[in-house]
């Protein structure tokens, strides 16, 4: 069921979300504006135990290769040992559901993740945060659109890209320790 609804159901909403936006589904980081991630981190649970499960995406890498010497599972739902923090279960898998680069729009890529482990692992969606860290996009056709409401600017890469998603890991990891994050 999962192969009829879930890939490309969420790949027409991903490919559509400024026509389809509603309202925030989740915490949006901005690579301009770094300086308020534990800020914005702070809106879905202050104190650092609200939070047990992130998943994050950046609107084209599913996978972090940096990040994969620490694949972990969840630690309050007795899988792991406390403190299990960073997974990159995708790495054979570079682009979003086969759409490639949907900017901002592929935090509903994170949203699904969440709402399967919500069905399958039986997680409380308010203990789960879908993330997106908007680094820009390539997609022509998303820079062009005047309902974009991700940053108009072609992807950042390199040590800028790399340097936003370790501030990004080192935040989450101080506001929320014994999270599960998965990159």
């Amino acid at each position: 069921m999962f192969s009829v609804i879930y890939t490309p159901t969420e790949a027409e909403a991903i490919e559509n979300y400024s026509r389809i936006f509603r309202r925030p589904e989740g915490c949006f980081l901005n690579i301009r504006d770094q300086d308020r991630i534990d800020e914005c981190l702070a809106n879905f649970g202050g104190s650092g135990e609200e939070i047990d499960y992130i998943v994050v995406t950046d609107g084209e890498e599913v996978a972090w290769p940096r990040y994969n010497d620490a694949i972990r599972t969840l630690p309050r739902h007795g899988l792991a040992p406390a403190n299990s923090l960073v997974s990159n279960s995708h790495l054979c898998q570079q682009k979003i559901l086969g759409i490639g680069d949907q900017g901002e729009g592929g935090i509903l890529i994170s949203v699904a993740k969440l709402v399967i482990t919500t069905l399958c692992a039986g997680i409380h969606p308010t203990r789960q945060l879908p993330v997106v860290l908007d680094c820009g996009t390539n997609n022509e056709k998303l820079l062009n659109d005047e309902l974009y409401l991700g940053l108009r600017q072609q992807r950042a890469r390199g040590q800028e890209y790399d340097d936003f998603v370790d501030k990004f890991v080192k935040e989450a990891r101080k506001r929320y320790p014994n999270a599960y994050i998965h990159l």
